[in-house]
């Protein structure tokens, strides 16, 4: 066999290692998306729901929004950045004898005729008899494709786990949308002061509100929230003014 057949297979192998690192790093960004985004949905909904029911004070939510920050940052540098640098090339990425280790594990036939033409082509000093001996482990190994041994199948567990979150927030946001959205406010907005919220909505009955002076006025008010209280009042400087109890959620006075 030529010399330029011998080299073109060595060629093919080392084309081959290259193409399977870049789907190596590849695969990693995909899973790594999956993690952040899964990730940063779980904490958005742990910290958020903790914030509308447990209603924090300022420095409490302030750890929230730090907490949240920084492990989202490291995330995004961790499952993101750092694959994507290395598939570019601006970081470091694994050498081809390390994707030999994970090649050989897919073929276990060529894990150690790889790894050894690796290591043989490393040598300064090559005699006849080792060029023979790369050649030959070439020509055997070429055939077959480094790439099958990187699947996208791996990763769709992550897919699966990371619809989880998702749905969780679609479930919480049709049941009572402001649980996220207002949590995630009050996060935001920590040095902000909060009241709590009124939990009893009403609205007056009364289609005229106005009156003929020293005529008997009453006033209707009917509760809508899911809350009703036992009492109201009617407050006019020191003079509180109870209403009397119609139905369960009409009060007069």
């Amino acid at each position: 066999m030529s010399n330029k057949s011998e080299n073109t297979y060595r060629t093919l192998i080392h084309n081959k290692l290259k193409f399977f690192i870049k789907k190596y790093y590849l695969r990693e960004l995909f899973k790594g998306t999956l993690i952040t985004v899964s990730l940063g949905v779980s904490l958005l909904i742990i910290f958020s729901v903790a914030e509308y029911i447990l209603r924090f004070n300022s420095i409490l939510r302030f750890f929230l929004l730090l907490s949240f920050s920084f492990i989202l940052l490291f995330a995004i540098i961790r499952f993101l950045l750092i694959p994507s640098f290395k598939l570019i090339g601006i970081s470091k990425s694994i050498s081809n004898e390390e994707a030999s280790k994970i090649i050989g594990k897919h073929f276990p036939k060529v894990r150690d005729q790889l790894t050894n033409l690796l290591q043989l082509e490393e040598k300064i000093d090559l005699n006849p008899l080792v060029i023979a001996s790369i050649n030959q482990k070439a020509e055997n190994i070429a055939p077959f494709e480094f790439r099958d041994a990187i699947s996208f199948n791996d990763v769709y567990p992550f897919v699966k786990w990371s619809l989880v979150p998702i749905l969780i927030v679609f479930f919480i946001s049709g049941w009572n949308s402001d649980i996220i959205s207002k949590g995630v406010t009050r996060i935001v907005q920590y040095d902000k002061h909060f009241s709590p919220e009124n939990p009893f909505e009403y609205k007056i009955i009364n289609k005229e509100l106005s009156v003929i002076r020293y005529d008997n006025f009453k006033l209707q008010i009917e509760f809508t929230s899911d809350q009703i209280p036992n009492d109201i009042y009617l407050i006019e400087k020191n003079n509180k003014f109870r209403f009397v109890k119609k139905t369960t959620s009409i009060f007069e006075y």
